[in-house]
């Protein structure tokens, strides 16, 4: 079966938090994504809870930090930029 493109109408907040997470999860926000939409027509619903506490955490501190930074600068802060800045 060939993949297909489709794209969805999400808040940038949302998304920049599931990408984070994903990334905390090993997986790309795509491939979570996929893994979802597997596991939801398998089941014939929503299928399981996947989650991962600290990550949820994580992301929110990370996205309130590059908020800051971009604020105080007044330009774009990356991810790895703050992992560096943090020593992660």
């Amino acid at each position: 079966m060939s993949d297909v493109f489709f794209s969805v109408d999400i808040d940038a907040a949302t998304k920049r938090r599931a990408e984070i997470i994903s990334e905390r999860l090993g997986l790309t926000l795509s491939e979570a994504i996929g893994i979802f939409l597997h596991k939801y027509n398998e089941v014939g619903g929503f299928p399981f809870e996947l989650k991962n506490s600290q990550a949820a955490e994580d992301a929110a501190d990370l996205i309130e930090l590059e908020e800051a930074i971009a604020n105080d600068s007044g330009k774009r802060v990356t991810i790895d930029d703050l992992r560096k800045e943090l020593d992660l």
